[in-house]
C-alpha cells in the first residue's frame, strides 16, 4: 500500500518550479522597488503606473509559497498518513523538514549578523520612515530578535529581525510543518518518547501562535489547501484553473476583505496545482529548475543584500530620499536585484544545494537509520518561501 501511495505522489513539475521562482522575483522586485521609488501616486504617468502595477504582487507571492509548500510537505504527510504512518517515517519526515529549513537559515542568519556590524551608518538603516513596512532596521535587529528567529518563534515572541523582515513567514511555514510533524507522530505506530517531544512542541507552537500571532493560525488553511490539492488526481480544466488563478491575482490588488481575498489566490492556486495539465505542460523545464533551485536562499538573504548595498551608496552621497519613478529608479531597481540574484545564488552553493547532505548526516541520529534517496515527491518547497518577503503595506503596492 505505501508504494502504491508513493507513484501516485505529484511530483516537482517544470510549470511547478516556474511558479516557484515567479513568485520569488515578485517578492525581489517589489522589496527593491519599495526601498527605491517614491510611493504610488494617482498623478504618476502611464507606464510608472503600469510598474506600480507589475511590482505590487509580494503579499499575493506569500499565499502562492503557502499554498505550494503545503501541495509538496502536506501532500507527503497525507500520502504518510493513508498508508499507515510509522515512527520512523515520521522521524524521516521531521529529518526532512529541519534539513530543508536550518541548512538556509543559520547560514543566512550568521551573513546577516556580519552585515549589521560591517554596514556604515545610513538613513535607510535608522528610521522607520523611509518605506511603509521597513521598521528601524539596527533597532530591531538586537541579540533576542536573531535568537528567536534562530528557532522560528519570531512574529511571535519578538519582531522579525529589522535586517531580515521576510524571515516572518518562515516561522509561518515551521508552524505548519511541525502541526504535520506532530499529527504523524500521533498517527504513528510504535510511538517514541521523540514522537511524543514533538507532539507536545508542535502543540506549542500552535498555542503560542494562537495567542501571540493569530494571522498563523489564520493562513493555515491556505496549506491545507495545497495538501488537498496533492490528492486530486483526474482534474484538466485549463480553461478554467488558470483564468480563475490570474483573476485571484488581480483581485487581491483591490483590497477590500484580504483575508478572503487571500483564500481566494489560495484556492485558485490550489485548483490550478491540482489540474494535470498543469503538472504535465513542460516549457523550459531547464530554466525553470535552475531558477527554483535557489529561491529560498534568495528569500532568506535578499533584503540584507538589497540593504547593504543601499547604505553604501547612501554613505557614499547617494540617493539622500528615495526616486521619483523614471530610468535612474528602474535602472537602480535592476541592478539591486542582480546582485541580490548574484549574491544568493552563490550562498546557495554552500547551503541549499547540499540539503541531502545535511539530511544523511543526521538521519542516522534522528531516524535511526540512512536516509532513503530522496525521491522528486519528498523535496520541500524552497519557502516555501521557502514563504517571502514581508509584503509592504497594500496600499503603497496599489
Amino acid at each position: 500500500m505505501h508504494e502504491r501511495a508513493r507513484t501516485r505522489a505529484p511530483v516537482l513539475t517544470t510549470n511547478l518550479d516556474h511558479l516557484r521562482w515567479l513568485a520569488a522575483m515578485m517578492v525581489v522586485v517589489q522589496h527593491c522597488r519599495g526601498f527605491v521609488t517614491q510611493d504610488y501616486s494617482p498623478h504618476a504617468g502611464a507606464f510608472a503606473k503600469l510598474v506600480y502595477a507589475l511590482t505590487g504582487f509580494s503579499h499575493q507571492a506569500v499565499v502562492l509559497f503557502f499554498v505550494i509548500s503545503g501541495y509538496l510537505v502536506g501532500g507527503k504527510a497525507l500520502r504518510l498518513l493513508k498508508g499507515g504512518v510509522t515512527d520512523t517515517q515520521a522521524r524521516r519526515f521531521f529529518t526532512d523538514r529541519f534539513s530543508r529549513i536550518f541548512i538556509v537559515l543559520w547560514p543566512a542568519l550568521a551573513i546577516i549578523a556580519a552585515i549589521a556590524l560591517l554596514a556604515p551608518e545610513a538613513p535607510i538603516l535608522r528610521t522607520d520612515a523611509w518605506v511603509s513596512g521597513l521598521p528601524d532596521v539596527r533597532y530591531w535587529s538586537t541579540p533576542a530578535t536573531f535568537a528567536a528567529a534562530a528557532v522560528l518563534v519570531n512574529d511571535m515572541v519578538t519582531p522579525s529581525v529589522g535586517w531580515d523582515q521576510p524571515l516572518w513567514s518562515l516561522a509561518f511555514e515551521w508552524t505548519y510543518y511541525m502541526i504535520a510533524a506532530g499529527i504523524l507522530f500521533a498517527a504513528a505506530r510504535g510511538r517514541s518518547a521523540f514522537g511524543v517531544a514533538i507532539i507536545v512542541y508542535a502543540l506549542a507552537l500552535v498555542v503560542l501562535s494562537a495567542f501571540t500571532r493569530g494571522m498563523i493560525l489564520a493562513m493555515f488553511p491556505f496549506w491545507v489547501a495545497g495538501a488537498l490539492a496533492s490528492t486530486v488526481r483526474r482534474l484538466r480544466l485549463p480553461w478554467l484553473t488558470l483564468p480563475l488563478f490570474l483573476l485571484a491575482l488581480l483581485a487581491a490588488r483591490i483590497p477590500v476583505f484580504p483575508w478572503l481575498q487571500d483564500a481566494f489566490v489560495a484556492l485558485a492556486t490550489a485548483l490550478l496545482l491540482a489540474d494535470n495539465w498543469f503538472r504535465e505542460k513542460q516549457p523550459a523545464p531547464r530554466l525553470g529548475h535552475s531558477l527554483a533551485a535557489f529561491s529560498f536562499s534568495l528569500y532568506a538573504l535578499h533584503v540584507p543584500i538589497v540593504l547593504l548595498a543601499l547604505a553604501i551608496l547612501q554613505k557614499a552621497g547617494y540617493l539622500p530620499t528615495r526616486l521619483p519613478p523614471g530610468p535612474a529608479a528602474y535602472g537602480l531597481i535592476l541592478a539591486l536585484a542582480a546582485l541580490a540574484y548574484l549574491v544568493c545564488w552563490a550562498f546557495a552553493q554552500a547551503t541549499e544545494r547540499n540539503t541531502d547532505r545535511l539530511r544523511d548526516r543526521l538521519s542516522p541520529w534522528l531516524v535511526g537509520r540512512p536516509a532513503r534517496a530522496a525521491s522528486p515527491a519528498d523535496e520541500p518547497v524552497s519557502a516555501e518561501l521557502e514563504n517571502v518577503a514581508p509584503p509592504l503595506p497594500r496600499s503603497e503596492s496599489a
